[in-house]
């Protein structure tokens, strides 16, 4: 079994998905965070790695003939899956509800 794990793919996706932020956002409680997670989740999107860099760890996976278990194409993919799994879920949480400006219940 081979996984290819690129993250955020740059397509037109992401702009679709920005049409409908204003009407995610209309919780009276969640709709700052739901502003701000979909703003940074537009941002990281269209920033992510082309269509042809993800084919091409596809490609390679699929004809190595001794291939790895996991493909993350670019620089940072494996040092932050790294991090996320090293890093307590308690904290992980912690550091998502600060980034989101949520406040603990």
């Amino acid at each position: 079994m081979v996984i290819v794990a690129p993250g955020s793919v740059a397509t037109p996706i992401w702009d679709k998905g920005e049409a409908d932020v204003e009407r995610w956002a209309e919780h009276p409680v969640y709709g700052g965070a739901v502003r701000k997670f979909a703003t940074q989740m537009m941002r990281s999107g269209r920033a992510g790695y082309s269509p042809e860099q993800l084919g091409q760890a596809i490609w390679t996976a699929l004809s190595t003939p001794k291939p790895a278990v996991r493909y993350a194409p670019g620089p940072e993919s494996a040092l932050m899956r790294l991090a996320l799994y090293l890093m307590p879920k308690r904290m992980l949480d912690g550091v998502m509800i600060r980034s989101l400006g949520l406040t603990r219940a």
